[in-house]
């Protein structure tokens, strides 16, 4: 059995996602289990979700919606940023903390600047900006 084999939600979305080379298992069941957890979640919800675990294992820190190109060649039947962006804002898995605020840790996924990030991922980023502003902001003193 493979990943491809699996029960998934019924989602033009995800089965074309099924079909794409790039995307992994592991991504594909991250999808499956918003999907099983919640049956109502928008299949754009849940392709974004994957994707969004995609681009971390292709070293990205989120998932761009309006550039999609970057991580799959056909991207054909995809929704367009905006369509995503509604559909992001919209559901129960995604956070949209405040700027600098720590995301609900009750979803798995952040919506921050026009990017998705899976939360830990944009946790650990924003734990980084955090360190290296107020590194920037200590004052040395080597010559006094």
């Amino acid at each position: 059995m493979t990943a491809r084999d699996i029960t998934a939600p019924p989602s033009a979305l995800l089965a074309q996602l099924r079909r794409a080379d790039t995307v992994r298992a592991f991504d594909l069941a991250f999808a499956d289990t918003l999907h099983r957890l919640d049956p109502a979640t928008d299949e754009r919800v849940l392709a974004a979700a994957a994707l969004a675990s995609l681009a971390v294992g292709l070293g990205h820190a989120a998932f761009d919606p309006a550039r999609p190109q970057l991580l799959l060649r056909d991207t054909g039947a995809l929704p367009d940023a905006q369509a995503w962006r509604e559909a992001l804002l919209e559901s129960r898995w995604v956070s949209q903390p405040s700027h600098d605020a720590i995301a609900d840790p009750a979803r798995p996924l952040v919506f921050e600047h026009g990017l998705l990030y899976l939360r830990r991922y944009r946790e650990y980023e924003r734990a980084l900006a955090a360190n290296l502003r107020a590194r920037a902001q200590r004052t040395t003193h080597v010559f006094d």
